[in-house]
């Protein structure tokens, strides 16, 4: 029997990846948001009463041009109208992010009127915390915390793209230390997690093979010298990735075919010209 997806975000720079991807094996439903707007809890009621969904897949983030304050607060509200309808669903699979930790500190000084000014960064760092927080302990719920997705045409791919082409990205990276991971192995993760009943509660994915920013930098300039003289053979790399949850009881392993170091090796051909 084919599942039924509900997807919300599916139309965002990793949702659109992540709807195309699962849609080859499931029943996707990924409103937009003017089919179905979740800071309306009347418009969201009727939407799903009746209907049955496996799986509620939230990658969701409302961004408004008002101000990161009206940020924080649509979110909170799309995140308390998932928790109000949950039980409309069997599971609930939220896609966070490693910025939780961050988001926790200030989501407190918020509480606490002690942050003067709020910025879209950390409205972002709040909503995702907030997110994390109320979905998490939803008893059919599983949150998943990702780092950066590239392959999906989000800020890490310009980044990398902007690299190759010579262009100086220092002051974008300066204070930045990413860990990349490629969107179709987030789409097998949630394969993985779609098709299996595993243990509710928060994972974060763990692997010494993702790549920092300062590893893309010194990458790209080790494989351009060798593209450009062509002297080495482009080098496939394999790796694990582990999903470890929180209270070390579970551990998820996989073989990845779809490293960045691949991917910035297909980038690189493609800028230079030179065939395998």
């Amino acid at each position: 029997m084919i599942l039924n997806i509900l997807i919300i975000g599916g139309h965002g720079h990793i949702g659109k990846s992540i709807t195309r991807i699962l849609s080859s094996k499931y029943a996707i439903t990924s409103p937009r948001r003017s089919e179905l707007d979740w800071c309306d809890s009347k418009n969201v009621w009727e939407f799903i009463k009746n209907r049955e969904y496996d799986v509620l897949i939230n990658l969701s983030y409302g961004h408004t041009a008002l101000s990161p304050i009206e940020d924080v607060e649509i979110n909170k509200l799309i995140t308390d109208n998932i928790c109000l309808f949950s039980k409309k669903v069997k599971r609930i699979i939220h896609i966070g992010s490693f910025v939780e930790e961050s988001g926790k500190n200030k989501f407190d000084l918020l509480a606490e009127n002690r942050i003067i000014s709020l910025s879209y960064k950390d409205a972002y760092e709040i909503s995702k915390y907030y997110a994390l927080r109320r979905i998490s302990r939803l008893t059919n719920s599983k949150c998943i915390r990702i780092p950066c997705c590239y392959n999906s045409n989000c800020h890490i791919d310009k980044v990398i793209d902007k690299l190759i082409d010579g262009v100086d990205c220092l002051k974008i990276l300066k204070n930045s230390n990413y860990l990349c991971i490629d969107i179709r192995d987030l789409a097998r993760l949630l394969h993985l997690l779609i098709d299996t009943s595993l243990a509710m509660g928060i994972t974060r994915i763990s692997n010494a093979e993702l790549i920092s920013t300062k590893d893309i930098m010194e990458y790209i300039e080790y494989r351009r010298n060798n593209l450009v003289t062509q002297s080495e053979e482009i080098e496939k790399h394999k790796s694990e990735i582990i999903l470890k949850d929180c209270n070390d009881k579970t551990l998820i392993k996989y073989k990845s075919d779809y490293t960045i170091r691949n991917y910035i090796d297909e980038k690189l051909k493609i800028a230079y010209s030179v065939s395998k």
